[in-house]
């Protein structure tokens, strides 16, 4: 999820710009790896939509969920398993370690649709719409 925050006139508007979700399949894959390549899903959005606008990627502030993910990003890839290092690798070619920090489960609005949130409860759910808190 991209999330876009504006600064006028002493007001600050956060809303959602885009979202792109990706189902696993029916394979077991350990949950750090599938949070591990929703990132590279998201860092690929931000890609996308930096590649599309005058968005600097540089001042984008990126969120996991998962501590094991944020503790991968800013270790050298080449130490890791293979997995592990080519996502990273990727992720770090297009970030900065210092632009990932920590979200709440409870605050991680991607976890709404992992969730089988109605549609009817997900158009009222602000965090949804506007992000979590910041």
């Amino acid at each position: 999820m991209l999330y876009i925050r504006i600064h006028k006139d002493k007001t600050t508007k956060v809303t959602m710009l885009c979202i792109r979700n990706k189902f696993s399949r029916m394979k077991m894959i350990p949950l750090p790896q599938l949070e591990l390549m929703a990132t590279l899903i998201g860092v690929g959005l931000l890609r996308y939509v930096c590649s599309n606008t005058s968005f600097d990627r540089y001042v984008s502030i990126l969120e996991s969920d998962s501590t094991v993910v944020l503790n991968w990003i800013p270790g050298d890839p080449n130490q890791r398993k293979t997995f592990v290092c080519n996502r990273t690798t990727k992720i770090l070619n297009y970030t900065t370690p210092l632009q990932w920090q920590h979200c709440s489960g409870s605050q991680n609005q991607a976890d709404c649709i992992s969730q089988s949130i109605s549609p009817i409860d997900l158009y009222s759910l602000d965090i949804w719409w506007n992000g979590p808190v910041w």
